[in-house]
């Protein structure tokens, strides 16, 4: 029956799944303790051949019948338990290990009583369990409870005690390494005395010691205790023994952290022989050691042996493990990097996709192998001069390393380091040095403050520091660097003249040439000392040759780079990158000369150089031809240059995204060489996009946009778009008029271009004076809602009422659409300063005009009306509001289809009156109305959408429908993230709501976070003088108030009682309501004068009907 059952197993296919490998096992003959006794005896053999998914498989056939027939209460039923328990540790399946190590326990327990030797193991048991399900702290309380009974029932110097203090020192290594180690000390102390110096559980001890001292980088004292480990195991076991091929395995980790990688082949390849004669194949051990010796070949640039060893521990992970299992994704992970060692970069990502998919499997999705797929994947992309995308990857992996481990994990100083150098590629320096700083003590801690790793993170850090021009930050950190290099190396070394060479650099951006000459001509007698490194010689010379650049001896400078690019050739390296950059070295100081037509061949050869080396789409490859479009551009060869950039654009949109500064010059020269090429119509694109880049960047109305919009109004004038030529003009003109006057020259300058335009077309000089004060009136209206949008209220106001004054001046009493338009942007500001009865009396002349216009069956007209019900609805006046609300809907019945958008916003509008009435279900019912039309409209992903969820969660809030409320809230916020962007007005207005509903329901955590998060976009987005900042500053200080933190609450009162006031004024129902509250909390703090004061404002300021929202008077008694 074994011989049966074993075959059955072991020659089922690899790739079959378990289930159907074992399902055709026939049951043991002979009853239920026969059938026990073989599924316990394969369980166990099956556990230490490592096929721990076959072992589980018999080990929960003998739980069952073991269930049975003998009982769960036995203790022969526990020892099935502690099998299982092991096997679930193996599999590295914790929350299993754990489950059934506290049934152990509570077995044991009840069977012996609390003071018995197995008790005190199971309780060993469930620490263990606690520390490999990452509960270190609670697993250090009960391995000291295991402690205390085992020295109590079996005395001090007992094995066991000494096994727990290995245990003790596993839950603590990784944060206290001191503790740790003097525990492992002390057990290693207690077994010299039982055992003697020879025997393998002072083997265990020495190699416990080894991985502190690996851990802490300090390979030559871990390499000696493994090598004492070894020889105790040799001596105790013999040679062929699973326990020595282990110490090989370990012997090797340290000969390889050591970079003796040679050394670590040779025993790598004794612990393979070793592990294979008595363990076999199908083994953990021996896929463990496969892959490192994958590593080791990796190291040695031997990809095909590595890519071989990978696969080989691949295929036993799966056949032990499952393809589902973190080890398996670790095989893949490995296999990755040996695809980016051979530049097959596409199967390295799609090989740690794989490795993600698999870690996210049956485990959390922190893990480990997370780390190391999104590290990889961050460096292929990186490598392919994707530098946006692989830093996405990087912060993912910081991101899990953080929520596993804190911020201080040695692994993490590795990632911080890459995310900097990406951050200086992209030209974001103050970016770079604060990952520098975080990783810099990080590489001092873990390893060491000699570490040349360490010196070479402070040589980069410098760098950045350069390039913020914080020079005395920056030459500390180049002196120590080169001192630890100088150290480490010697001072005649290759990197200490590299050193030399980076710091010149920094002196000639600090403009010290002569100081800079003095470094590079060390570092140019060092590198010729070196015979075997000319080659790097090239470096040294270019770094001259910047100096005298930059002292403007371009000649000088021009024969030194060439002098670098004889360097390289001499070596035979005339087709690698460095000669492409001596190549673009020369080019840039002919661009400087402006001698085009020498720049053009050394610019068209480092192209060459650069597709040879990079391939076509590299981000290095389109500055190459950047620089070559230039130098066509300069030339007259306009085709050329616009092929060139066309093959730049898509390059740097996919490196930087589509909304970079450096894409928007891109785009600016291929509309001007379209203009050049008489191609009008084709400019007109490229200068639109490049002008919403950079408005996006600096602002609607910063002055520099004013020169863009003149271009694409000239542009649009050449294709005889008047229209869209006359609307470019007036937003120069608004920018300019806000920043110059009226009676500037520029603002001048663009009324003759208008002029001109309309000329062009044969408008009288009347009708163009007349046009003339239509665009200012216009450009005026414009910068109101401009200042209104920033919270800057009285000039908007200031703005308008130039506007009005202007359209008077052209139509005295004449009714025209732009002039409700400016009584509708008025009402608007009364609105949302609470006026609302003056807000309502300017809607209703707006309404007029365009009635006198349009008549009553126009869009703008029912607009106008849904503006004047969105007032009655805030005055109180919800019947009036409804009934505009639906002349609207009739109205809208007649001008558009059911399903338009405007439709939407009626219902949206009439729902919210409803709501106030207390008539939700109704409200709702319009509400999803409204939603289905945006649904149709415009899409799931659009922030109109969101805008139903959000209203909709809001009703459902006052209905008391929390949990429905708070869905619909994190919907609106997914959507605004991606439409609007993550730090948008929009996601900042979600996350109040949401603070407010977290609030309502006892979260103040979560609330006080969301709050944070709110104000910090809207003083980013707004400006601290908004009402929605003074708002989330309201809801903060009721946070703090709740909690008792009365001095935090009363800072956070003052700062929106401050907006709120000089934005609604003194006598608003919002300002009384916050004067209340502070004089509340100034009453209970026991400041009566400034309690009576406020309440006073209140009093004064609401109306005598709405003061029972007050408090009760605080100074009736």
């Amino acid at each position: 029956m074994y011989v049966a059952i074993y075959a059955s197993v072991a020659c089922s296919p690899a790739d079959e799944p378990t289930a159907l490998k074992l399902e055709s096992v026939k049951e043991p003959e002979g009853g239920e303790q026969q059938a026990l006794r073989v599924y316990r005896e394969l369980s166990e053999a099956w556990l230490k051949m490592g096929h721990y998914r076959i072992a589980e498989h018999f080990a929960e056939r003998a739980l069952v019948i073991g269930s049975s027939a003998l009982g769960e209460e036995s203790l022969d039923f526990a020892e099935m338990l502690d099998r299982m328990a092991t096997i679930h540790a193996k599999r590295q399946e914790f929350d299993r290990e754990l489950n059934v190590r506290e049934k152990l326990l509570s077995l044991k327990t009840k069977a012996l009583g609390d003071q018995h030797p197995e008790v005190v193991g199971a309780i060993r048991g469930v620490a263990n369990a606690h520390r490999h399900a990452g509960s270190l702290e609670l697993a250090s309380e009960m391995l000291e409870k295991a402690r205390a009974s085992a020295t109590q029932l079996m005395g001090a110097e007992h094995k066991e005690v000494a096994d727990i203090y290995d245990d003790m020192a596993e839950a603590v290594k990784r944060k206290q390494p001191d503790v740790a180690q003097g525990l492992y000390e002390k057990a290693k102390s207690m077994r010299l005395k039982l055992f003697g110096e020879v025997h393998v559980d002072v083997a265990q001890s020495l190699a416990n010691l080894a991985v502190l001292h690996i851990q802490r980088r300090s390979y030559k004292e871990g390499m000696e205790l493994y090598y004492k480990a070894l020889n105790i195991r040799i001596k105790a076991s013999g040679r062929n023994h699973p326990d020595v091929a282990k110490a090989y395995y370990d012997v090797c980790v340290a000969h390889r952290g050591m970079n003796s990688h040679d050394r670590a082949q040779v025993l790598c390849q004794r612990a393979l022989a070793v592990g294979l004669e008595v363990l076999g194949e199908n083994h953990p051990d021996i896929a463990d050691t496969y892959n490192m010796y994958g590593n080791i070949f990796a190291h040695l640039h031997s990809n095909q042996k590595a890519a071989e060893c990978f696969e080989k521990a691949l295929a036993i992970k799966r056949r032990l493990l499952g393809d589902g299992h973190l080890e398996v994704a670790q095989s893949y992970n490995n296999l990755a990097i040996v695809r980016v060692a051979e530049g097959a970069f596409d199967r390295a990502l799609a090989l740690n996709e794989k490795a993600l998919q698999v870690g996210s499997k049956d485990n959390k999705e922190d893990n480990l192998e997370a780390i190391r797929s999104y590290s990889n994947m961050g460096l292929v992309y990186q490598k392919q001069g994707l530098d946006k995308i692989a830093l996405d990857m990087f912060l993912k992996a910081v991101d899990i390393m953080q929520r596993m481990f804190g911020e201080t994990h040695p692994g993490s100083a590795s990632i911080y380091s890459n995310i900097a150098i990406i951050h200086k590629k992209l030209g974001s320096y103050g970016e770079a040095v604060s990952m520098y700083e975080l990783a810099l003590p990080l590489k001092v801690k873990f390893l060491g403050e000699e570490h040349l790793d360490v010196a070479r993170t402070r040589k980069e850090m410098a760098g950045a520091c350069t390039k913020l021009g914080d020079y005395a930050k920056a030459w500390p950190l180049y002196e120590q660097a080169l001192a630890q290099i100088i150290n480490k190396r010697g001072k005649d070394h290759s990197e200490v003249a590299d050193t030399l060479t980076e710091m010149a650099a920094a002196k000639n951006s600090e403009g010290a040439h002569d100081e800079a000459t003095k470094l590079l001509e060390r570092a140019l007698s060092i590198k010729l000392s070196l015979a075997d490194q000319q080659s790097d010689v090239s470096a040294v010379y270019s770094g001259l040759a910047e100096t005298y650049f930059a002292q403007g001896q371009h000649e000088r400078a021009l024969e030194l780079h060439k002098k670098a690019l004889e360097s390289t050739m001499r070596q035979g390296e005339e087709d690698n990158i460095q000669s492409a950059v001596c190549y673009e070295n020369i080019a840039k100081v002919h661009i400087k000369l402006e001698a085009w037509d020498m720049a053009r061949p050394p610019l068209e050869r480092a192209l060459d150089l650069r597709v040879k080396a990079l391939g076509e789409d590299h981000v290095d490859v389109a500055s190459t031809c950047d620089s070559l479009a230039g130098v066509l551009r300069q030339l007259g060869e306009s085709k050329k240059a616009l092929d060139l950039y066309e093959r730049v654009l898509p390059v740097r949109m996919q490196a930087l995204g589509a909304e970079h500064p450096e894409v928007a010059r891109i785009h600016d020269a291929i509309a001007a060489l379209h203009v050049a090429l008489g191609s009008h119509d084709h400019a007109l694109e490229p200068m639109a996009k490049a002008l919403a880049i950079r408005q996006k960047e600096l602002g609607e109305q910063h002055p520099e946009l004013a020169e863009m919009h003149i271009a694409l109004a000239e542009a649009f004038a050449r294709e005889g778009a008047l229209g869209p030529a006359e609307k470019e003009y007036e937003s120069a003109l608004a920018i300019r008029l806000k920043a110059h006057g009226e009676d500037h020259p520029s603002v001048a300058e663009i009324h003759a271009g208008i002029g001109k335009l309309h000329a062009q077309h044969g408008e009288s000089e009347l009708a163009a004076a007349m046009q003339e004060h239509i665009r200012t009136a216009r450009a005026y209206s414009a910068l109101g809602n401009t200042c209104k949008t920033q919270g800057s209220y009285e000039q908007a106001w200031e703005f308008y009422e130039r506007a009005l004054a202007l359209w008077v001046k052209v139509l005295g009493d004449d009714p025209h659409p732009d002039i409700a338009g400016v009584y509708d942007a008025m009402a608007f500001m009364h609105k949302d300063r609470g006026a609302y009865s003056s807000s309502q009396e300017l809607h209703q002349k707006a309404l007029d005009i365009l009635l006198q216009v349009h008549g009553d069956s126009h869009m703008d007209v029912a607009r106008s009306y849904r503006n004047l019900a969105v007032v009655h609805s805030l005055r109180g006046f919800y019947d009036i509001a409804l009934q505009k609300y639906q002349k609207v809907l009739d109205m809208l019945h007649h001008l558009c289809s059911q399903e338009d958008p405007e439709v939407a916003n009626a219902y949206s509008g009439m729902a919210t009156t409803l709501a106030h009435k207390g008539e939700r279900e109704r409200a709702l019912e319009l509400q999803e109305k409204a939603l289905a039309i945006r649904l149709k409209a415009f899409g799931a992903d659009d922030s109109r959408v969101a805008d139903s969820y959000h209203e909709m969660a809001t009703v459902l809030c006052e209905s008391g429908s929390h949990e429905r409320a708070r869905e619909l809230y994190e919907s609106a916020l997914a959507i605004r993230e991606r439409a609007c962007g993550e730090r948008s007005a929009e996601v900042a207005r979600t996350y109040h709501s949401m603070a407010m509903l977290h609030a309502e329901l006892g979260d103040s955590g979560r609330a006080m976070e969301l709050h944070q998060m709110a104000l910090q976009i809207q003083l980013n987005k707004l400006g601290p003088q908004s009402l929605e900042v003074a708002n989330s500053y309201l809801g903060i200080a009721a946070l703090h108030l709740d909690a008792g933190s009365d001095d935090e609450a009363l800072k956070s009162f003052q700062a929106g009682l401050s907006i709120q006031q000089k934005i609604l004024g003194e006598k608003h129902p919002d300002v009384a309501r916050t004067c209340a509250n502070l004089a509340r909390l100034h009453f209970s703090k026991g400041n009566f004068d400034s309690a009576w004061e406020l309440d006073h404002m209140a009093r004064s300021t609401m109306p005598r009907q709405a003061q029972d929202l007050l408090h009760d008077d605080l100074f009736s008694l």
